[in-house]
């Protein structure tokens, strides 16, 4: 049956299913774990409704958006103080570095003000709802203490691009609060002279993040250059609805010339299991559904100073050291002194670091080195290289067993905290003519310590490689296989009949095929079929799975926007699954594993009630064919079939 699809699938792709380019955004957000990154796109939202003034900006400036790099940056700066300020947006693509596609991809956070200038006061509001359709075993059991919808208020108000006030309120499904969590930043920019006051909650993102770095991270992805360099943003006003992401007290800075400092201090309660004598375990969740999850609230408190400070030396290198004192009460205690034996415990952290950033030419160099109490370290040392139709990056990594972060987030294989970790990364993207673009990279990463599941150290290699075709202003399609190579740990049984416990070697290979076409302004197409290939050292049976979907999107009025997906999926286990970003409400990030056997198809439109007003809706529904229900635990819904549904409002004054 799934064979007689995939047929027709491919006979439909034949005929050119789908848009004029790969969308740089989904490169970005399509990563192959289930994960929330819910941050970063607030941080592409904020960068969409606070476009950056492309006449004024500083290569720092450009900088924080996510596709340039500094090769691009300066380029564009230095073409406006040969030939003064550029007259539209759209005169970017006289650079030879930004090509029509390019262009397309950036345009949204950049502008020039009018003449009359930007308005004095500018707002946005968010206020969404949604929720499962069918109820799980938390309320069958009257387990969840709230309603089963999930609820969502934003507001952002911005006083003459000098002040800014932000509240976001939000209710996961089973809470029982309508401000189960809730976030408050006020933001003030130059007070005295180049100052930038920040009250309430922060993020703080500062080097290549070993030190200091909570919110958004890139991953590995199709995108083989972005990721490998954090683009601080120092000092930032916290608005996302993640979890036990933001920093809570205040922040100040100040530059002079070439020197810049910041001085930070938190007081931020945080989630955690309490056992005899102290905290046995930080919750990440944010959920407060069940008695036992609402015991965990705000039982751990995270009391932090610190600072960091740069000089750049000519405009070639820039220098900085960022430092943190942290205290946590209860006591963190060793939860597993054999599994988790360099895990952190105690009362007391503090890490501290340095960092370079220069260019030479058109390659920029970057890293940092960092130590934390007790001796550990980590460093990590890049460099991109920008040509005409050529990019390169380069990364060396070292993140010690020992070293002891609870607010970094550095680049790797593990997205989420440096250590444990030795790697060589190398990324390409280049041009090879006027419609075809390769991009691949390659990682060798080692665990030179022992993880949690594996008791001993491991190592893997992580490959990509994907070619990107434009026929023409209206067809395009692109090719991509990733191949990751790991180890698990198996159980064999040896001469005697007893079990022993092994290290095999998992070569997982996922091959994808995708193309788009745009038939006007109005209608898109778009088909993907993606294989999964996942073979166990040891065992002879291989797994293959396969996903394949087609979507449309069509613009019947200029204030009517529809999007619809169909998705077919057939993998044997949950270690062949397949990821899927799919399209969402604004602000919504929906990256969904597939396994086993079944259907999905939702529905996305979005109504632009007023010239400023426009209200969202979704629905969808996933059918499984080899299952009775969907989850586990408390979130188990019986039956096969799954429903949800969301509206949203957005308004801007």
């Amino acid at each position: 049956m799934l064979c007689g699809r995939t047929i027709i699938f491919v006979t439909l792709l034949g005929f050119g299913v789908a848009t004029a380019q790969v969308s740089s955004e989904e490169d970005l957000l399509e990563l192959e774990e289930e994960a929330d990154r819910s941050d970063l796109m607030d941080q592409l939202e904020e960068l969409k409704q606070s476009p950056i003034d492309l006449n004024s900006a500083r290569v720092e400036d450009l900088l924080q958006i996510p596709y340039l790099d500094r090769f691009t940056a300066q380029k564009i700066v230095e073409y406006r103080q040969q030939h003064g300020n550029f007259r539209k947006v759209g005169d970017l693509t006289v650079l030879p570095e930004i090509d029509p596609e390019f262009y397309e991809t950036i345009k949204e956070f950049l502008f020039i003000p009018e003449k009359g200038g930007v308005p004095p006061l500018q707002g946005t509001l968010r206020v969404r709802a949604g929720r499962k359709l069918g109820r799980s075993r938390g309320f069958q059991e009257n387990l969840y203490r709230g309603s089963p919808e999930k609820l969502y208020q934003r507001i952002d108000l911005r006083l003459a691009e000098r002040v800014s006030l932000g509240i976001v309120l939000e209710k996961d499904s089973g809470e029982d609060r309508l401000g189960d969590l809730a976030v408050f930043s006020l933001s003030l920019r130059d007070v005295l002279n180049q100052d930038h006051l920040v009250l309430g909650n922060f993020r703080l993102q500062f080097g290549q993040g070993l030190v200091l770095w909570n919110g958004f991270g890139f991953s590995k992805g199709g995108d083989p250059i972005s990721p490998v360099k954090k683009k601080a943003a120092g000092v930032r006003p916290f608005s996302s609805s993640s979890e036990n992401q933001a920093f809570a007290g205040g922040s100040y800075g100040v530059g002079w010339g070439r020197f810049n400092g910041t001085v930070f201090f938190a007081r931020t309660p945080l989630d955690a299991t309490l056992g005899e004598g102290g905290v046995t375990s930080i919750s990440e969740t944010g959920l407060h559904r069940t008695e036992a999850e609402e015991r965990k609230r705000d039982v751990l408190v995270e009391k932090m100073v610190g600072g960091h400070a740069d000089y750049a030396m000519g405009g070639v290198v820039k220098l900085g050291i960022t430092y943190y004192n942290a205290h946590y009460s209860p006591r963190i205690l060793p939860s597993d002194p054999v599994r988790k034996h360099f895990e952190f415990y105690g009362t007391r952290n503090e890490v501290w670091g340095i960092e370079y950033d220069g260019s030479l030419k058109n390659i920029n160099f970057f890293g940092e080195w960092a130590s934390s109490l007790g001796g550990g370290r980590a460093w990590l040392a890049g460099a991109l290289g920008g040509w005409p139709g050529l990019k390169l990056a380069l990364a060396l990594r070292d993140y010690g067993p020992d070293f002891h972060n609870l607010s970094a987030s550095g680049f790797g294989e593990r997205r989420d905290k440096p250590r444990n970790e030795r790697g060589a990364y190398l990324g390409v993207d280049v041009k090879l003519s006027p419609g075809t673009r390769l991009a691949a990279y390659f990682d060798q990463f080692v665990r030179p310590w022992r993880t949690y599941g594996v008791p001993m150290p491991t190592r893997g290699t992580d490959f990509l490689i994907k070619v990107f075709r434009k026929v023409n202003p209206s067809l395009s399609y692109y090719l991509q296989m990733r191949e990751k190579i790991g180890q698990k740990v198996g159980e064999e049984y040896d001469t005697y009949g007893r079990e022993i416990t092994v290290i095999r070697q998992i070569t997982k290979r996922n091959f994808r095929g995708e193309i788009r076409v745009k038939l006007g302004s109005h209608l898109q197409f778009r088909g993907r079929v993606e294989t999964c290939f996942l073979h166990t050292e040891g065992i002879k049976e291989k797994e293959l799975g396969i996903l394949f979907f087609q979507e449309v999107k069509l613009r019947p009025f200029p204030w009517l926007d529809l999007r619809g997906r169909m998705t077919t999926f057939d993998t044997p286990s949950f270690d062949s699954r397949i990821y899927e970003y799919e399209g969402d409400l604004r602000g919504v990030f929906k990256n969904t594993p597939f396994w086993g056997r079944g259907r999905r198809w939702y529905v996305l439109a979005s109504y632009r009630l007023a010239k400023k007003v426009r209200v969202s809706m979704k629905w969808s529904e996933t059918y499984l064919d080899d299952r009775d229900h969907f989850g586990s635990g408390t979130d188990e819904i019986p039956g096969n079939v799954g429903r949800e549904a969301g509206v949203q409002l957005d308004m801007k004054f």
